[in-house]
């Protein structure tokens, strides 16, 4: 896992074409009007809520998980990402004079990508169904993790008293569907019965559709952001989430821990996901940074068809 181990461009073209042209397609369908913005919204939706999280259960239902807790993983995931987000926030202040509310929106959006409309599409891609517990692994520590961090955010933005902190986040976590569908996997796993017929046929098939129409949604979502203001910023982020970001992880977790190929390339796929829309949401909700946001998710996601076939042709990925 030192090198691209022989891949050529039609190989990495392969992977990564499909890829961002079904977010071509939703973006062009948007702009041309073909489709309403709302209706890719729907099948956002629609993926997010029913098909991603079939395809998440059906794959931790049939799979077997690891015998120990993978410690080296999550810490040379989240530990990367951590350290991306503070040095973000860092030199977002001392080089771009950024205020404090934008470094701190410039440090999440370097910390958290786009990886279930990104990432996984990717990852299935280039590895097919034996990427789904490393993807899981992932999921299922960092959806609790950005509930927390997002709820602390918001609750402290708007002074809300340490109760009521404390339902939202449970809340956000009780009605999460790829939450529920990790937990559900899980111990659908270990309760011993088998997923066949009728019902592992209707999940694969809800599941197949949930890539496709992810992708195009979000197409739809960048028909909506330009790339406005100072470009440098955005510039900036970009950076730090397509390069910094995985780059961290691969040291981590080829040199420090030691992780085998199939998860070292899941941490840094994913890792290596432009900025999620989840950071706008953000800055649209504390009114800050909204320009700068909107403009790191265009060029980061236009950004993102070279620097991830950069990526599987490092990692080795499709060979």
């Amino acid at each position: 896992m030192t090198g691209a181990k022989g891949l050529d461009v039609t190989q990495i073209l392969a992977i990564v074409l499909p890829v961002f042209g079904l977010i071509a397609v939703g973006l062009v369908a948007v702009k041309l009007r073909l489709i309403t913005a709302e209706t890719a919204d729907g099948v956002g939706q629609f993926s997010f809520v029913l098909a991603m999280p079939a395809y998440l259960f059906r794959t931790l239902a049939t799979s077997a998980l690891p015998a120990t807790i993978p410690w080296g993983y999550w810490a040379s995931y989240f530990g990367a990402i951590g350290l991306s987000w503070a040095l973000t926030q860092f030199l977002g202040r001392r080089i771009l004079a950024m205020a404090r509310s934008e470094a701190v929106l410039a440090g999440m959006a370097a910390a958290m990508g786009n990886t279930v409309m990104i990432g996984i599409p990717l990852l299935v891609k280039a590895h097919g169904e034996q990427v789904g517990v490393p993807i899981a692994l992932i999921l299922g520590l960092n959806l609790p993790l950005s509930m927390v961090v997002a709820t602390l955010m918001v609750e402290q933005a708007a002074s809300g008293p340490q109760g009521q902190m404390g339902r939202s986040l449970t809340r956000g976590l009780a009605t999460h569907p790829l939450f529920l569908a990790i937990i559900a996997g899980v111990l659908f796993s270990f309760s011993g019965f088998r997923l066949a017929g009728p019902p592992d046929q209707l999940l694969l098939a809800l599941g197949a559709t949930g890539v496709p129409c992810a992708l195009i949604s979000l197409g739809g979502s960048l028909a909506r952001y330009g790339i406005a203001g100072r470009i440098d910023r955005g510039l900036f982020i970009s950076a730090m989430k397509l390069v910094a970001a995985p780059a961290l992880v691969y040291v981590l977790g080829a040199h420090v821990f030691l992780l085998p190929p199939i998860y070292l390339a899941t941490a840094v796929v994913f890792a290596s996901a432009p900025v999620g829309v989840n950071v706008y949401l953000f800055a649209l909700r504390h009114q800050t940074g909204i320009a700068m946001i909107s403009q790191a998710i265009a060029l980061s996601s236009l950004l993102a068809v070279v620097s991830t076939g950069v990526w599987l042709w490092f990692l080795g990925i499709g060979g």
